[in-house]
């Protein structure tokens, strides 16, 4: 039962999130002419934003808090709800020690690209809009290789004071060089999930988990994780049986916390959120998309929107 509300939880809320979009991206707007409408008017956000120099970027809501660590590991955690005994923050989250951990990434020449967060220039601004008020967050940074990667990125980050458990996030990439650069793909929201941060007596796979992906006909959408599984969960593109589509949400679950992870976009994209187990017992997922760009000398191209939700 309690595994079920966690799945519910999850997946409705960014369904909802998803509708709620595409709901505001369809109001049709009147030919005439009329007085302006007086606007509402609103209350600043409640979101709290710390910003430490060296990172990291904590964004504190009334249900969770997102941690941008310096490695470029975006966190969520859970808040207490005022009823557990400990007080814990609880996640799933356990970013990966001695390699690059940074949830979001591109891909060019075959080898993946990826940047160290200038938090001394991060800018904080009020974000007002079809989602109420909240927080926007925006990161600078670099490349850390290979050499002659002439790429500056910014993260931005958008929390609001409706969607608590919720981080929209878009990825901006600017060509700084004097030469053409092939985006092949994005990678964002890269997580490593362990069930056993909640509970120590879980094994660190032992996860409910949720695909949206219409991955083969007749297959379940909710099963239990095992030691070996894996998952391409497409969305746009080509699979067995015919055309892939389905709900563009990927969600995991304990008896304690979940997450889940998905783009928002209005529109059919190509994209994949792959879900494997790997050696160590930890589960990845991350949201692709098939970037197949290329930048000129100045230009900038944005990620699709996704989001995490805890």
């Amino acid at each position: 039962m309690i595994a079920r509300k966690h799945r519910t939880a999850l997946v409705y809320t960014a369904f909802a999130l998803t509708l709620l979009l595409t709901a505001c991206s369809k109001l049709p707007k009147s030919p005439l002419k009329t007085a302006a409408a007086k606007p509402e008017p609103t209350q600043p956000s409640a979101i709290k934003v710390d910003v430490k120099t060296g990172g990291p970027v904590v964004l504190t809501t009334s249900a969770a808090e997102f941690q941008v660590t310096p490695d470029g590991y975006v966190q969520a955690s859970l808040l207490p709800d005022g009823q557990k005994k400990d007080g814990r923050r609880l996640s799933l989250d356990q970013p990966n020690v001695g390699a690059p951990a940074d949830s979001d990434f591109v891909r060019v020449g075959g080898k993946d690209v990826h940047f160290t967060l200038d938090f001394q220039q991060t800018q904080v601004n009020e974000a007002i809009g079809k989602m109420g008020v909240g927080k926007r967050v925006e990161i600078p940074a670099r490349p850390l290789g290979p050499s002659g990667t002439d790429l500056q990125r910014v993260l931005a980050l958008e929390v609001y004071d409706k969607f608590p458990n919720i981080l929209l996030s878009t990825v901006e990439y600017k060509n700084t060089g004097a030469s053409e650069v092939a985006i092949e793909k994005s990678v964002n929201q890269r997580r490593r999930l362990n069930a056993r941060l909640g509970d120590a007596k879980a094994r660190p796979w032992e996860m409910w988990s949720f695909h949206g992906a219409s991955y083969d006909w007749g297959k379940d959408d909710v099963v239990k994780l095992t030691p070996t599984f894996s998952q391409p969960n497409a969305f746009g593109e080509m699979v067995k049986g015919g055309y892939g589509g389905g709900i563009p949400v990927v969600a995991f679950w304990t008896r304690q916390v979940g997450e889940a992870v998905g783009h928002v976009e209005t529109i059919p994209i190509s994209a994949a959120i792959p879900a494997k187990v790997g050696s160590d017992g930890r589960l990845n997922t991350e949201v692709d998309f098939a970037a197949n760009i290329t930048l000129k000398p100045g230009e900038t191209s944005s990620t699709p929107r996704s989001f995490v939700s805890v």
